[in-house]
């Protein structure tokens, strides 16, 4: 970003759209739903959650920790997005239903977090498709790309796990 394009912010800290820059409206709010769906995502629970977890599900945590980050890197990421075309995110809440997942089996957990991955990269194709006519889409696809190789990448994992485990 060079010292031209850098956000301007008024006395609340929001971001002060340019009068001159296009209308982005569109892409805003289809970029403000992934947010909002991935600031909900079931990874967001690991943090406080006590999985059971042995000497063959040491490795799953440890990568299901790090998808948990990513979660939030991609919240951000996507913030950023929002904010650099002149909008401003809408919070998103955990959802009540997730609160059962404490001191499960991660034979349990797997299938939602899978079903978390895939819900993600759905969303992503979606939006990516959606924004391709409006403007700001190239500014947009490179790093909405970037988030769905990395849920891809994610899901393979999980879904290998899922063999490993049911077997």
């Amino acid at each position: 970003m060079t010292a031209s394009q850098e956000l301007q912010f008024d006395d609340a800290f929001l971001v002060v759209p340019d009068a001159g820059a296009p209308d982005y409206a569109g892409a805003i709010e289809l970029l403000n739903e992934l947010y909002i769906a991935e600031s909900r995502s079931f990874f967001r629970y690991l943090e406080s959650w006590e999985p059971y977890t042995d000497a063959k599900t040491i490795r799953l945590r440890t990568l299901c920790r790090r998808m948990m980050k990513l979660s939030y890197e991609h919240s951000d990421r996507l913030a950023h997005l929002i904010e650099s075309l002149g909008g401003v995110t809408i919070n998103g809440a955990y959802a009540k239903a997730n609160s059962h997942a404490n001191y499960t089996s991660w034979t349990n957990l797997l299938p939602r977090f899978i079903e978390t991955k895939q819900d993600m990269i759905n969303r992503a194709q979606v939006v990516l498709q959606a924004i391709t006519t409006r403007p700001g889409a190239d500014r947009v696809s490179p790093a909405l790309l970037e988030m769905l190789e990395e849920n891809r990448a994610d899901l393979a994992v999980l879904q290998e796990w899922q063999s490993r485990l049911s077997a």
